[in-house]
């Protein structure tokens, strides 16, 4: 069971959940960060809102909002150059094999950067 969810008497029907709770708390220097944008700041809130063990996959999601592709990656990448997203290049030998995202609520420290990529190579 997810230890998220508080449930009532009222709330519980037999074994099945009627109400989860629906909300997020998120920091708030996050939001009124100055240096993202609309579409930055509320693709963050919505990737903060995402189950833990959620997989990032950029160009996936382009599909869960209506704003589109370009859109999309804008402000992934803004993300990423305002250190709330930590992008990490993977290699099998020599080869370029994938790309592992972290996603941070407030802007990542330059020491976590090379300890991820140490520990991913």
């Amino acid at each position: 069971m997810n230890k998220n969810l508080k449930i009532t008497p009222s709330q519980k029907k037999g074994n099945e959940i009627v109400k989860q709770n629906p909300y997020v708390m998120i920091n708030r220097d996050s939001i009124q960060d100055k240096n993202l944008s609309w579409e930055a700041t509320g693709l963050l809130t919505y990737l903060l809102s995402l189950p833990l063990d959620w997989v990032i996959r950029k160009d996936e999601l382009c599909n869960h909002k209506k704003n589109g592709r370009d859109v999309t990656r804008s402000a992934f990448d803004e993300l990423i150059k305002n250190k709330y997203i930590l992008e990490v290049q993977l290699f099998k030998g020599t080869l370029k094999h994938e790309k592992k995202y972290y996603l941070y609520e407030t802007p990542y420290r330059e020491e976590e950067e090379e300890l991820k990529k140490q520990n991913e190579n």
